[in-house]
This record gives C-alpha cells, sequence and structure tokens, in this order.
C-alpha cells in the first residue's frame, strides 16, 4: 500500500499536467487574505470557487496571514485549486510548470489589491499573455491600505489590466476616473449554493 501511494507520489507531475490539459482555463488570483479566511466567503475565494465551478484551473496566492481562526475551520481543497504564498510564488516555477497550456487555453489575472509587491507578478504574467483583471474592493487611499497604497501603484496596476471592475458606484467612477475608461461594476453578492436566500 505504501510502496504504490509513494509510486503515485513520484508520478503525480506527470498526472497533474496531463488532467490540466482538460481544463477550461487558467486564472492565477493575487489576493490579500487566504483562500479560506472568514470560512471562505471573501470575494476572491468566491471568484476561485466559481472558476473551479467552472472547470479552470485557479492557482490563489495570498499575501496576508489568516486573520479569521477564531471558530473557523474551513478547508477549501480542489484538484483545481493551488494555494500558496505571495513569499513562495515563484514566475519561473510557474512557467514551467503551466508554460505549454498557457498558449493553449485562456490565461487570466485577477488582482484584488494595488499592492506594490504584486506589480511586478502582474508585468511578468501579462507577458506570458495573462488577460489582467483589477477588481477594486474597497477605498485603498483610505486609512484601510494606510501601510501600503500608493497612487503611483494603483495607476500602474489599472494601466496594466484589461478589465477593470468595482464593487460599487463610488469605487466604479474612482476607476473611470483614474483609467479615462469603463469600468464594470460587480457588487458583491451571496452564494446561494452555500446560503439559503430565504
Amino acid at each position: 500500500m505504501i510502496n504504490g501511494y509513494l509510486r503515485g507520489l513520484r508520478r503525480r507531475p506527470v498526472v497533474d499536467v496531463h488532467r490540466w490539459k482538460s481544463v477550461a482555463g487558467i486564472v492565477v488570483i493575487l489576493s490579500g487574505v487566504p483562500v479560506d479566511d472568514t470560512g471562505g466567503g471573501a470575494r476572491g475565494a468566491q471568484f476561485a470557487l466559481e472558476l473551479i465551478r467552472r472547470q479552470f484551473l485557479v492557482i490563489y496566492v495570498n499575501l496576508f496571514p489568516k486573520y479569521e481562526t477564531q471558530g473557523v475551520d474551513a478547508r477549501i481543497g480542489h484538484p483545481n485549486l493551488i494555494v500558496t504564498h505571495f513569499r513562495k510564488f515563484s514566475i519561473e516555477d510557474f512557467t514551467q510548470q503551466f508554460g505549454p497550456l498557457l498558449h493553449e487555453k485562456p490565461f487570466g489575472l485577477l488582482v484584488e489589491l494595488p499592492i506594490p509587491d504584486f506589480l511586478p507578478i502582474v508585468r511578468e504574467l501579462r507577458k506570458l499573455g495573462a488577460r489582467v483583471m483589477y477588481d477594486l474592493i474597497d477605498d485603498w487611499s483610505t486609512s484601510l491600505g494606510a501601510r501600503w497604497y500608493t497612487e503611483t501603484a494603483e495607476r500602474e496596476l489599472i494601466a496594466a489590466s484589461d478589465t477593470l471592475m468595482a464593487t460599487a458606484p463610488t469605487l466604479q467612477a474612482r476607476l473611470e476616473r483614474l483609467s479615462g475608461r469603463e469600468a464594470l461594476l460587480l457588487p458583491n453578492a451571496v452564494n446561494l449554493r452555500l446560503f439559503n436566500y430565504r
């Protein structure tokens, strides 16, 4: 039994490459919090779950630690979900692992925060052909982004983005003012597969 497990473990990279050929596309999500923070209820986690449901491979990269641990024990796992911390994410490893698929499948990058540390990844994945989406979920120029926000970084992310999205009309207007382009209004919603609307 253990020998079979070890053989399977050694073959996993080959099996993964074969399995990933059947995915609908690849999406990297650059998020602030881990996918299981707030019990998996964060906006980025909901995007990840919906993309997985639609047969996409999702690489979920978070920068900050998990904040909500009290009474929350959500374990979110799926063969098409790869979760990693920002400090462990390597463009070189990503390219080596997924390079051939990037030209065969739709390839996207969803960025939740205009954090300066994310910009090198945005630049590199864009060079590899990723369609970049910036999802403005809060006004980071307030105290919410006080430790890391700069308008320069946000403007660079906006310029690098193919699609601009916002969760509220005021944020949509902010994106349109900063970009000179149209931004989509995509309000927060409820996942009816998790919650009873009644």
